[in-house]
């Protein structure tokens, strides 16, 4: 036999709870989750009104030369007030024409600040495929990104190389003119 921890009493399994009588307690008269009857009509309060939404707007007719873009602006409305929700339509010209994925750019860029290249190059891939796809914007969208990481590598790059040329002349400068 196992004791305790005071090794002086003997370890017993509980009791069992008390058998259930039905007169002990009474169902409830709902079902679970219904609300009881007549809740929610008190005196004084009127019925929430109905929302009343206006129709959506009409397709804009298909183009093969131009996509368009619906954003909504704003967020709905409540239920018991009525607001008008703004549409803006973008055409976008794609023209057909593949933009430039400029790799060259972005590879050359690695000269000169490698960490921003890096992004560069990961949008220069990105045109061909998303033109390849299908998904237009997004091929335009890369190529621009490509652009910008680009040029931002080759300033950077530019700015540090000429800050290096800066100290390393004062310093021989310095050193000229202490001897």
């Amino acid at each position: 036999m196992s004791y305790g921890y005071d090794d002086k009493q003997p370890l017993t399994q509980p009791s069992a709870p008390p058998a259930y009588t039905s007169g002990e307690h009474k169902p409830p008269s709902t079902a679970y989750g219904q609300p009881p009857p007549n809740y929610g009509t008190g005196a004084g309060y009127p019925p929430p009104p109905q929302a009343q939404f206006p129709p959506p707007p009409p397709p804009p007719p298909p183009s093969a030369a131009h996509h368009t873009n619906i954003v909504v602006v704003g967020q709905p409305a409540p239920a018991y007030q009525y607001h008008h929700q703004h549409v803006v339509t973008h055409h976008v010209d794609s023209g057909g024409v593949k933009p430039p994925n400029y790799i060259v750019l972005a590879a050359l860029s690695l000269l000169f600040c490698w960490p921003i290249s890096i992004i560069a190059i990961i949008y220069a891939l990105q045109v061909d495929s998303a033109w390849a796809s299908g998904d237009r914007l997004g091929a335009m969208r890369s190529s621009r990104l490509a652009r910008t990481w680009s040029t931002l590598a080759y300033v950077i790059g530019a700015v540090l190389i000429l800050a290096a040329i800066v100290v390393t002349v004062v310093r021989v400068v310095l050193m000229v003119s202490l001897q």
